[in-house]
């Protein structure tokens, strides 16, 4: 089997006004996605996504993987990984960001495939004791009045997720006055995380983070 041809898919969906929020990057909005399909001779087809920049993404994966991919087995994963990444990834689009985003877009592609020619499961390929459980929380508290960000943490932990993010990175006072008040609506047990979206200078993390973590929170990261 080889891989014939790589595709980009670039979807975009505007949010309805009620729908729209805010981070500390700017305004959302819409929601987009951004697939890779990766076609072979034989006919099957794997599809993958990551996210970022599109045109960058775009310009990533046809000028720059796609030479390196075409002909190649595609469920030789792990050489095709070490040509692209270890071979020529740090000289033609560096170790980190986002030319390993689009590269892990085709991987995830390449398990697809490599799932359908062996008509397994994905997560059987990967371990032969997968988990039957995994625990998911929800990012889902923009800025908002505070009673609407209590609120919707309520209703997320009523269905069942097992911790709620929230966005913070704008006025330092009011970020810690939203995660007290959603600490004490969801109890002390209730796990409940921060992400500022790289809001603060070097100096501020660690000041900013404490502050966050005393008023009851954590980085869904540490």
């Amino acid at each position: 089997m080889q891989i014939t041809d790589i595709r980009t898919i670039r979807l975009r969906a505007s949010l309805p006004p009620n729908e729209q929020f805010r981070t500390r990057s700017g305004p959302r909005r819409y929601r987009s996605a951004f697939l890779i399909q990766v076609e072979t001779d034989e006919g099957v087809t794997g599809i993958g996504s990551c996210s970022g920049n599109g045109a960058i993404l775009e310009t990533i994966l046809t000028k720059v993987l796609k030479p390196l991919l075409l002909g190649r087995d595609p469920c030789l994963i792990t050489e095709l990984w070490d040509r692209i990444y270890v071979g020529a990834g740090v000289r033609l689009f560096g170790s980190r960001g986002i030319g390993v985003v689009a590269l892990s877009g085709v991987d995830i592609a390449l398990w697809d495939i490599l799932g359908k020619v062996k008509n397994t499961p994905i997560h059987q390929l990967l371990s032969n004791s997968p988990r039957n459980k995994v625990e998911l929380y929800a990012t889902a508290l923009y800025p908002d009045q505070i009673g609407k960000d209590v609120e919707k943490a309520l209703s997320y932990a009523a269905k069942g997720f097992r911790g709620v993010k929230i966005k913070l990175g704008f006025d330092l006072d009011s970020d810690l006055e939203r995660v007290r008040a959603v600490r004490a609506a969801v109890g002390k047990e209730f796990p409940l995380m921060t992400d500022a979206n790289i809001s603060r200078s070097r100096s501020e993390p660690s000041p900013c983070s404490e502050s966050a973590a005393s008023a009851g929170s954590r980085s869904p990261y540490s």
